[in-house]
């Protein structure tokens, strides 16, 4: 059977994590509160990739923003090594943000075009104060051949970049502070196919290199499948299906992850569908539906569906929340 925990060290465990926002409905009105992520808990392990999957608004980059601790939750636990990061103060939280770094989405918009590449991937060393200016200088230039830029791309500028290099001075950045948990925002989404291959490589060998652990956020399933030990797939905030990546690929129980799959991109351009994306588009997170909140999309909903919220339960392996899911 799949083993729903890590049998590695934990790098990072959330429990029950929620994260609500006031929302502002105009005067003379109270705010309206928007549920942005609903008691989601997980797991990462040492070298290690979870992936977290969904539609645009689901809560992934919600969680990304808590776990690399740049929001704080509104409930739940978060402990990054077994230390609770919530609680953590002053040196012990520096040294956690040191252990958490984030890889964000577009490389155009996530570097300061004003600096050359040194200063951009020495400066978390600058801020850390841990090494003398002769030491940032190598570890700035040992990392970034270890991403595979050479020794004059560290006097140019964003600009004079391509595409894929400017992605690959994001993961210097965020690597040159050897951080036990990486957190991925969509890494290659803003690049070429081909560029896409060689970043996702690179990220790979340092995993292996280094044995960080990553938390990586993706609409790009093939890509989840090539890569992610464990998934969890998030519907309007909540946790829909959780487990061991092969198991999830090779046997669905939800039937939002099923939808999923059967509208991503497929290798044979003339093969049917097994089943239809699901109809109209995800309710509003300021007003969700009573019950299981895919129920008005679900092709199996049944009465109970309407009024009754799925608990989040062990079945084959893995954790899915839905009432019918043994006979779908």
């Amino acid at each position: 059977m799949t083993q729903l925990l890590p049998t590695a060290p934990a790098v990072l465990q959330a429990r029950r994590l929620c994260r609500v926002y006031p929302v502002g409905r105009g005067p003379f009105r109270r705010p309206a509160l928007l549920r942005a992520l609903d008691e989601v808990s997980l797991e990462v392990a040492a070298g290690r990739t979870t992936a977290v999957v969904g539609e645009s608004g689901c809560g992934k980059s919600t969680l990304a923003r808590l776990v690399a601790m740049i929001e704080t939750p509104s409930a739940g636990a978060l402990e990054i090594d077994g230390i609770d990061a919530l609680a953590a103060r002053g040196s012990r939280r520096r040294d956690l943000r040191a252990a958490v770094q984030m890889v964000f989405q577009n490389p155009y918009a996530s570097l300061d075009p004003r600096k050359n590449v040194r200063r951009l991937v020495e400066e978390p060393l600058l801020i850390q104060g841990r090494l003398t200016r002769a030491e940032r200088h190598e570890a700035v230039a040992a990392m970034l051949q270890q991403v595979g830029l050479r020794a004059g791309h560290a006097l140019r500028y964003p600009h004079q970049l391509s595409g894929g290099e400017r992605q690959r001075v994001a993961i210097a950045r965020a690597l040159v502070l050897r951080p036990r948990l990486v957190v991925a925002d969509e890494p290659t989404s803003a690049l070429d196919l081909s560029v896409q291959a060689q970043v996702l490589n690179l990220l790979l060998d340092l995993q292996l290199a280094a044995d960080v652990a990553y938390l990586l956020i993706s609409h790009d399933l093939p890509l989840v499948r090539l890569i992610a030990d464990a998934v969890l797939v998030l519907y309007l905030g909540r946790t829909a299906e959780q487990g061991a990546a092969d198991a999830i690929f090779e046997r669905p129980l939800h039937p939002y992850t099923r939808a999923l799959l059967a509208a991503g991109p497929r290798l044979e351009a003339m093969a049917p569908r097994r089943q239809l994306p699901p109809p109209g588009e995800p309710p509003s997170p300021l007003e969700p539906p009573p019950g299981c909140a895919f129920h008005p999309r679900c092709r199996y909903a049944t009465a109970i569906c309407a009024v009754q919220r799925p608990l989040l339960r062990p079945l084959a392996g893995r954790l899915v929340a839905c009432h019918h899911a043994e006979v779908i």
